[in-house]
């Protein structure tokens, strides 16, 4: 039959399952870049709103309307704004109002990792100490991530501040695209480790049609996500498609802190 003659092509070509395995990793890829974008919506925003695949996917947590903050009385991009003294009144709420105490990270993008070392209170601040220890020579306005995180951990008045990849690569069988989840101008306070889970469930799409004659199914991952191989019998085409059923949660959402740094208080 026209399917048996295509699958002896496959499976005596090793050029063709190379490319075979080579486009199944890329959607893979793409699988993991999708999840990850909707990651970083949800951490930066509070929700997530995706078109995977034309369909349409919408949630938001139950952060408190409180735990979304704005910058002080000059927004970070200024260089005269007291970033400091905002991440302060800002951790203050989440120690006083909210009653965490654990440790706690700060998560930015890196433009606004660079608003904060090139700001003038915190150069004002972090420039004597790394001068004082012999990191650089006087003067200097030149502050690095690791310096600025060397700082903070002796001070201790601000949680270290990382830097997250905000851009994702994703992969079709045809294109790449870079897309970017990660809310502009947001800075995120939370709880120090993960910030949630992704939930994955049954991919019932794929249970339907295992069955049926022209079509292959296969799973990796632990089942997390699969793929479909289906046989145009007039095109004599193996058309492939790979799927997942997942979402990020967020499980320290009533610790979260969302700020918008382009945003003063009024």
């Amino acid at each position: 039959t026209k399917i048996k003659r295509m699958e002896t092509y496959l499976n005596g070509d090793v050029n063709v399952l190379r490319q075979l395995t080579n486009q199944l990793d890329k959607l893979i890829l793409g699988v993991h870049a999708r999840i990850t974008n909707m990651a970083m919506q949800l951490l930066s925003t509070g929700k997530i709103e995706s078109n995977g695949n034309g369909l349409p996917y919408k949630t938001k947590f139950p952060i408190p309307t409180s735990n979304f903050k704005t910058a002080g009385a000059t927004a970070w991009s200024d260089p005269d704004a007291l970033i400091f003294d905002d991440m302060i009144n800002i951790e203050d709420y989440v120690i006083n109002t909210l009653g965490y105490t654990g440790p706690k990270e700060w998560i930015v993008d890196r433009t606004t990792m660079n608003y904060i070392l090139k700001n003038k209170q915190v150069q004002s601040m972090v420039a004597p100490i790394i001068i004082a220890s012999g990191i650089a020579t006087a003067p200097t306005t030149l502050i690095t991530e690791s310096q600025l995180n060397a700082f903070l951990l002796e001070w201790k008045q601000v949680s270290p501040i990382r830097v997250i990849d905000s851009k994702q690569r994703e992969a079709s069988l045809g294109s790449v695209a870079t897309v970017n989840g990660w809310a502009e101008s947001i800075a995120v306070l939370k709880p120090a480790g993960l910030a949630g889970v992704v939930k994955y469930s049954m991919l019932e799409e794929l249970d339907a049609v295992s069955n049926e004659s022209n079509i292959l199914v296969g799973y990796v991952e632990d089942g997390k996500i699969g793929i479909k191989r289906k046989f145009s019998v007039d095109k004599e085409v193996w058309s492939t498609s790979v799927l997942a059923a997942a979402v990020p949660a967020l499980t320290e959402w009533n610790y979260h802190i969302i700020v918008d740094t382009s945003e003063t208080e009024s």
